[in-house]
């Protein structure tokens, strides 16, 4: 039994409310309708479902309720939660927009470029995700809505894996490509089409291409680049091109070594010599012809050289040329005219001993190893030990010094020879015995 009082209904059953659907399966509960008979809310109860006609509003401004819809699987549902103002996708629950069978938590399905977009009204910054359109591309777009700041990603499918493109743009609408990654995984940077798997275009800029850094470097070489940077590399001309790599570094340890090549390998070393000899490391030098062929080196062209800096100037003080002659600074370089030349070179000799012939005259070498390092024709050990480590140039000079004292020497006794044979044979007789013989004294031709 229920009673209709007033709005109210009262019930003295377990239903408040219970209507025949007279044989239909719908039931037309309330209908509301304004002046000129329009239905403005209708409410329909049906086998499972209830069906609404206008707004449903569940509250008012600032006192809402939760609102809470459950889905076929365990734990799915949607929920409004008033008290955090969020719409809150529970369990497997999923949201799909113009699809009904979303496969995705949140699905957009749709024809042309259909686009997601999360914008901050604080900054007007945005980003966007996007997908679609003839060229069947993907984006990823950041924006900043109100100027033209903004950067994108995209990957366009519209070609075969191997030919299919991931591109990286910034800057403003002009779309400045960055980078791109092909489907074969070459990366171009400023390059649209690497022909390597890292290409870094740098178009017409004449700055450091590449550059390598770390917070523990602080060399204060800032003339040259930023302190915390190891290494550059950049064009050795601003049009012509080559390569041209910096290396530096601060105090910080006690070695000195600046720049080092390393080279590992498992096969033994050649032991030829000869022109078509290989070695570990190796440095190759050719011409172009002009016609997209190698061409030989200039006849005496300089291959290789070595630079310093000395005397507040940059200086060349070795060259390799074509001919493999070596070549150095010989004007700053001194000579041992005031030593006894042929004894420094044996001295040498006696220094390490291996395969040297003792001789009687030994004895009468002035200078030892400690000289040999004083003049700086050997090397010295950390501690100051004299070593075997010659340097050759000194050797060089060393040599063509003592081959002229011996000369000297040579010369002295040709004339103490010439006056001996004139005194005791004759002048004539003298002479004639040079001339058999081809001697030649000093500034005779």
């Amino acid at each position: 039994m229920s009673s209709l009082t007033g709005s109210s209904i009262s019930s003295t059953y377990d239903r408040l409310l219970s209507l025949p659907s007279g044989g239909g399966d719908t039931v037309n509960l309330v209908a509301l309708t304004d002046g000129d008979g329009t239905t403005t809310f209708a409410l329909k109860l049906a086998t499972n479902k209830a069906d609404i006609q206008g707004t449903l509003t569940v509250g008012a401004n600032t006192d809402g309720y939760d609102v809470k819809f459950f889905g076929n699987a365990s734990g799915a549902y949607m929920l409004w939660d008033e008290s955090i103002d969020d719409l809150i996708l529970g369990g497997d629950a999923g949201m799909g927009i113009g699809t009904t069978s979303p496969s995705h938590q949140i699905d957009v399905q749709g024809t042309g470029i259909k686009t997601i977009r999360v914008l901050s009204t604080d900054d007007d910054t945005a980003v966007r995700i996007a997908a679609g359109g003839a060229a069947k591309d993907s984006f990823l777009y950041f924006d900043c809505e109100g100027d033209d700041s903004g950067a994108r990603i995209y990957y366009s499918h519209n070609a075969t894996p191997a030919n299919q493109i991931m591109i990286f743009d910034v800057g403003d609408t002009n779309d400045v490509t960055a980078m791109n990654i092909l489907g074969n995984g070459k990366i171009g940077m400023g390059d649209a089409s690497p022909d390597a798997w890292l290409t870094i275009n740098q178009a017409a800029d004449n700055d450091n291409i590449l550059s390598f850094k770390s917070s523990n470097v602080t060399h204060g070489f800032t003339s040259i680049t930023e302190t915390d940077t190891y290494t550059l590399f950049a064009k050795t001309d601003g049009d012509g091109g080559g390569c041209k790599m910096i290396s530096l570094r601060d105090a910080t340890g006690a070695d000195a070594s600046v720049l080092e090549f390393e080279a590992y390998g498992q096969n033994a070393a050649s032991t030829s010599k000869s022109t078509s000899s290989r070695s570990i490391v190796e440095v190759y030098a050719s011409l172009h012809d002009g016609s997209n062929a190698y061409a030989d080196i200039t006849a005496d062209g300089n291959v290789f050289g070595v630079k310093c800096r000395r005397g507040g100037a940059n200086v060349t003080i070795a060259v390799i040329d074509e001919d493999g002659e070596i070549h150095s600074d010989g004007g700053a370089q001194s000579a041992y005219d005031s030593y006894d030349d042929a004894h420094l070179v044996r001295s040498f000799d006696l220094s390490h001993g291996n395969n040297v012939i003792n001789s009687k005259f030994d004895k009468f070498i002035n200078y030892n190893h400690e000289k040999l390092a004083e003049l700086k024709l050997v090397g010295r050990e950390e501690d100051g030990t004299p070593n075997h480590f010659i340097n050759v140039t000194g050797m060089q000079r060393l040599h063509n010094g003592a081959i002229w004292q011996q000369y000297e020497e040579h010369q002295k006794l040709l004339n103490a020879f010439v006056k001996l044979a004139e005194k005791t044979i004759g002048l004539d007789e003298a002479k004639a015995l040079i001339e058999d013989n081809e001697i030649k004294k000093l500034g005779e031709v």
